[in-house]
């Protein structure tokens, strides 16, 4: 009987979520038959061998260093750890998605399907951006492929914060239909994370303002852009333009959602704290398990303390329109989203 509609998300939501993914898939349940792909757990399985390796590389450096005085034991040679935490992470995928693991082809003939659609830009290839799309197309032919032989829902909804997915929902969605005979929605994690996320003891009515005076409401918001000013842009000379221009202090591969800046906020003291001696960041320092930052420039210590100290007076005496600030703080820091032409790295 088809009462479900059937649910998969992107890994970003996977990383977004990290912490909390067993009760985020708990409760999604309720209402969806929730799926993951084998592709996302592979590109899981990569982050964490990349992470790996980089402990293993520091181990090496270090034993070269200090060889002529101390002996470092590695207990657990590189490739033995690896199989280890693939084994690990495969079967922690297992066991909460049990039977709902979305597998994907690597047959000649999807080879050649993918390769096909490579030289045509079929979405999720995004139009003019080299081989960006690849894996995107990889996960959308394995939904195509699964749901084709799996029919017993009402509908499929598929949530990712990717371009090449919500830039062509439409051209999707027929193609789906085409190929499966049902229905999907595309949205982006903003739509999850409405449902999974709780909400705030905070009154969020724009028209409490009693408390704040229309000229305090107009400094607030100064300060705040000056503040966001300063952790997201910088200048830098140009000796072509014989003078200075703003660059972006960093680059964003995705857009963050509001419960990371949310969490940024809440250990941004602790931060600032463990790096007490620190006279300058990079803004990927501010967050946890997120690796969506790229091209970045240093941040003098001044500006991060001047966004805590922002965040600490809103939370102290605006505390109602603090969801008001992160939703600024969101959009700010989205602005510096890569949209130049690149090519997708595969994950394996």
């Amino acid at each position: 009987m088809k009462e479900k509609k059937a649910l998969i998300f992107d890994t970003n939501f996977i990383i977004e979520h990290s912490k909390d993914l067993e009760t985020v898939v708990k409760k999604l349940s309720k209402s969806y038959e929730v799926f993951v792909t084998q592709l996302s757990i592979d590109e899981r399985i990569s982050q964490q061998y990349l992470e790996l390796k980089g402990k293993y590389d520091k181990v090496q450096k270090l034993v070269s260093e200090v060889q002529a005085f101390a002996k470092v034991e590695i207990i657990i040679e590189f490739d033995d750890a690896c199989n280890l935490m693939k084994d690990g992470i495969q079967n922690k995928y297992n066991h909460l998605f049990q039977n709902k693991i979305i597998p994907f082809s690597k047959s000649e003939e999807s080879y050649s399907q993918i390769i096909d659609r490579v030289y045509k830009k079929v979405p999720p290839f995004i139009s003019g951006a080299s081989d960006k799309g690849f894996k995107d197309t990889i996960l959308w032919l394995s939904l195509i492929d699964y749901f084709s032989e799996n029919k017993n829902f009402k509908s499929v909804v598929f949530v990712s914060n990717d371009h090449g997915f919500t830039e062509n929902i439409e051209t999707l969605q027929k193609e789906f239909l085409n190929k499966t005979f049902l229905e999907i929605e595309i949205r982006n994690n903003d739509f999850l994370n409405q449902i999974v996320c709780e909400k705030k003891d905070i009154d969020v009515n724009t028209l409490n303002l009693k408390n704040i005076a229309p000229e305090e409401l107009i400094n607030l918001r100064q300060e705040i852009q000056r503040v966001l000013d300063g952790v997201c842009r910088t200048t830098s000379y140009e000796p072509y333009l014989d003078g200075y221009v703003t660059i972006p202090c960093f680059k964003l591969k995705e857009f963050l959602e509001i419960n990371q800046i949310e969490e940024m906020f809440n250990n941004l003291s602790k931060v600032l704290f463990r790096d007490l001696f620190a006279a300058k960041f990079v803004f990927s320092n501010l967050f946890s398990n997120i690796q969506v930052f790229k091209d970045e420039y240093y941040i003098p210590r001044e500006n991060i303390e001047s966004l805590n100290s922002l965040y600490e007076k809103i939370k102290e005496n605006y505390k109602q329109v603090l969801p008001q600030f992160y939703k600024v703080v969101k959009e700010t820091i989205n602005q510096n989203f890569d949209t130049s032409d690149f090519s997708e790295d595969i994950p394996f």
